[in-house]
Formats: structure tokens, C-alpha cells, sequence
């Protein structure tokens, strides 16, 4: 039970919270699928970072596991981990759980975000778990794919899945000064396709600002007699994108019609890419064929 006093919120979990997680357990998960005292000991003993709960006045309200790990392991019920791996590629997300009366709180998002913050601070890219009772359209809401079904014990239907990790810490949007927004603003709807948002009324020079998608944004500031670094290019200052490469003969033909200067690339790829040079600004430009890589290089 809950200490008279204790603070509600998240902390790391301890020895001393076995028996309210198993009553947590009891009531989310089929029997079959409940965990030992060892193996949650082991957990704790092994990586205690990646196991915590969220407590609010009436005790647990759920709590998470999870611990670096090899791509394609399985962690096995009712078995304790021998050890984390000396060279771990993958981050295991091992139980989320959520009391009844908890649920519909965002307690269950809250505990997986902070288990993938946990994995992209440690340097993991990809982190794999296992799916039980209709639970895969949460993890998709993260970015997890199925790579399989399967009993993780028998009768029980389960879904191995994975998914890539995210930075904790994203572009949120970089800015390109330039003597003429417009013409740039222009140029750039009508080659790349990017949609102009809202920006503030209270801007004291002109700007637009584009979606560019995931949430990110690219800025055009106005900046009168601004000349573009005599740096720009393949190894030097320049933007890069993604595009599908079925579009590449078109781009390329709507780039070219706008003016731009089009640059095969120096450095040969695996993918196919080219560059280009704006024609407003001088700015250039990579174009990068989808889905290999993309970066914007300052």
C-alpha cells in the first residue's frame, strides 16, 4: 500500500512496489501473462533507470519496464534477465501497464514517451516489444510496425514489433534570410511543393513560413542587401530534403524552369541525390532520394 504522505507523480520504482505492481498486474493482464518477483527484481537490480511508475494519491497508477537489449530478443515471462547485453543495438520495452482506474488520463502515453525519451537519451535508434491483448494500435501511435505473430505464451495471440526512436531533441525549424521573401516564397512553393502557414501580425520585417512536414517548419526572413555566403555547396553550407525519386525527372524540370541551376553531385552515393542552386538567393539545395537520409547542414 501507499505511504501515508508520499508524493504523487513518476519516480523509479523499488523492491518495495512489487506487490502494488502485481495487483496492477493482476488486473490488466491475462494470468498467464504475469510476471515473477524475480524477474521484476531482476529489472530493478539491472537497469533501475527503465523501471518507474506514476503514483497518485490512491497508490500505483502504472508503471514501465524496459532495458537495452539485441534486435530480435524476447524477453521470456516468468525468467530473469541474465544480464543487458555488453554491446546493446536495440532498446526492449518490456510491460507498460495501467490500473483500471487510471485509464483515460494519458498515464499510459505519458509512460511510454518517457521510456522512448529514455532509449533516444541512451543513443538507442530502434526499440522492439511484444504486443498482447490487442494492443498494437496503441504502439503504432508511436511508430511501431508488427514484424510477426506469434503465442508469447500458449493461447495467448501476441504481435512482435519494432519501431525507430526519435532525437528527445528535434528541429523545430531553421531560417533563411533573403533580399526578396517573395519571389523566394515563390520559388519554393512551386518547385518543392512546401505550404505557407499562418505568421505572427507582429513581424517588424516581411516573412513566410512553411510547413515542410513532421512538424517542422522553414522560415524566410526578409534582410535588405542580404548576399547569400560564398560557401554554399555540396561541402560547404547547403539544405538537404528528401523526395521521392519518381518525382526526380519532374523536379528536376520544374527547378529548371524556375531558374534554378541544377549540380550533379562530387561525391558518389548508394541513393540517388542531386543539388541545385536557387536562383533569388544563390542558396543551394540537396535533393535526396526517399527514404534514405536527410539532413540540414549549417
Amino acid at each position: 500500500m501507499r505511504p501515508p504522505g508520499a508524493a504523487s507523480g513518476l519516480r523509479r520504482l523499488t523492491p518495495a512496489d512489487i506487490p502494488d505492481i502485481h495487483r496492477l498486474e493482476a488486473e490488466t493482464y491475462f494470468p498467464e501473462l504475469h510476471e515473477s518477483d524475480a524477474a521484476f527484481l531482476q529489472l530493478l537490480r539491472l537497469f533501475p533507470e527503465g523501471a518507474f511508475g506514476y503514483f497518485d494519491a490512491d497508490g500505483l497508477c502504472g508503471y514501465a519496464f524496459g532495458a537495452p537489449s539485441i534486435a530480435g530478443t524476447i524477453l521470456e515471462l516468468r525468467t530473469p534477465l541474465q544480464s543487458i547485453p555488453d554491446t546493446p543495438d536495440t532498446f526492449y520495452i518490456h510491460d507498460v501497464a495501467v490500473a483500471l482506474r487510471c485509464r483515460g488520463r494519458g498515464i499510459g502515453r505519458m509512460l511510454a514517451t518517457r521510456l522512448l525519451a529514455l532509449a533516444a537519451a541512451k543513443g538507442f535508434r530502434r526499440s522492439e516489444l511484444v504486443s498482447v491483448q490487442g494492443s498494437a494500435p496503441f504502439w503504432r501511435r508511436f511508430g511501431f510496425q508488427p514484424l510477426y505473430e506469434f503465442e508469447y505464451v500458449p493461447g495467448v495471440a501476441s504481435v512482435k514489433m519494432a519501431g525507430m526512436i526519435d532525437s528527445p531533441t528535434r528541429l523545430a525549424h531553421f531560417t533563411l534570410a533573403t533580399a526578396d521573401v517573395e519571389r523566394t516564397a515563390l520559388f519554393l512553393e512551386r518547385t518543392l511543393g512546401y505550404a505557407r502557414k499562418a505568421v505572427p501580425p507582429d513581424s517588424p520585417v516581411a516573412v513566410v513560413w512553411f510547413e515542410i512536414g513532421h512538424g517542422q517548419e522553414m522560415h524566410l526572413l526578409q534582410v535588405e542587401g542580404f548576399v547569400v555566403s560564398a560557401f554554399e555547396g555540396e561541402f560547404g553550407r547547403h539544405v538537404a530534403v528528401r523526395h521521392p525519386a519518381a518525382d526526380f525527372v519532374a523536379l528536376e524540370a520544374r527547378l529548371t524552369e524556375a531558374g534554378a541551376t541544377l549540380i550533379a553531385p562530387l561525391r558518389p552515393t548508394p541513393f540517388a541525390r542531386f543539388f541545385f542552386r536557387e536562383p533569388v538567393n544563390g542558396y543551394v539545395f540537396e535533393v535526396i532520394e526517399a527514404p534514405d537520409a536527410s539532413h540540414f547542414d549549417q
